[in-house]
Formats: C-alpha cells, sequence, structure tokens
C-alpha cells in the first residue's frame, strides 16, 4: 500500500505591521524680521534717532528693490552678491541667489568711507 505525502500547510504568522516615521519639521524654520524691527535694531546699533534712521533705511531698500527689478546684480558688502537669477512676469517674484562673502568676518567690519574721508 503506497503511502501519500502531503505538506502540511505552515501556520500563517502574524506579521507585524511598523508604522513609518517621519521626522518633525518646524512648519516655518525661517525667522521673518519685519521692517519695524529693523529699524530698532538699526537705531540701537548707530544711537541715531528713529526720524534720522527711517528714511534712509527706506531710501536704501526701495534702492534695491528697483535694482532687482531691473535685473542688476548688486555687490553689498557686508552682505554679499546678489542676483536674479529667474523672473516668472516682468511684475511678477523673482528668485535670488546671496553668495556670502568666504571673508565674512573682514567684510564685517565698517567698509564705508567716514564723512571726513
Amino acid at each position: 500500500m503506497a503511502t501519500k505525502t502531503t505538506r502540511s500547510a505552515k501556520a500563517a504568522e502574524p506579521v507585524e505591521t511598523v508604522e513609518p516615521t517621519v521626522p518633525e519639521v518646524a512648519a516655518d524654520p525661517v525667522t521673518v524680521v519685519k521692517l519695524p524691527d529693523l529699524l530698532d535694531r538699526i537705531v540701537e546699533q548707530t544711537g541715531q534717532k528713529k526720524g534720522v534712521v527711517k528714511p534712509i533705511v527706506e531710501a536704501l531698500l526701495t534702492n534695491i528693490a528697483e535694482n532687482l527689478k531691473e535685473g542688476t546684480d548688486l555687490a553689498l558688502p557686508p552682505l554679499g552678491r546678489l542676483r536674479v537669477i529667474k523672473r516668472k512676469e516682468e511684475d511678477g517674484p523673482l528668485t535670488l541667489k546671496l553668495r556670502f562673502p568666504n571673508n565674512a568676518e573682514k567684510t564685517s567690519e565698517n567698509t564705508l568711507a567716514e564723512d571726513d574721508e
């Protein structure tokens, strides 16, 4: 009499499911400095009155914005070199590239001439 061998089916083992972990990222890691805060910092650093500082800072920012809208590259030590790398429309958003100087410590010194120079 021939015996028939059958393979027994392995019992299904429960599979452990692991939820993927996603590192938590801050919603907005960028710090935004608004104009009034910037003015307060400059007033504190220079010792000048806010009424003197405000029109100068506003003129500087306006001039930078106008140059960028025209597509002009700006070299602004100690900030660095700022240039437009992409523009979608004439008055649309710009993509800028800022290259910090390699010698940031040297350029952090006062690079502008004094009134008597």
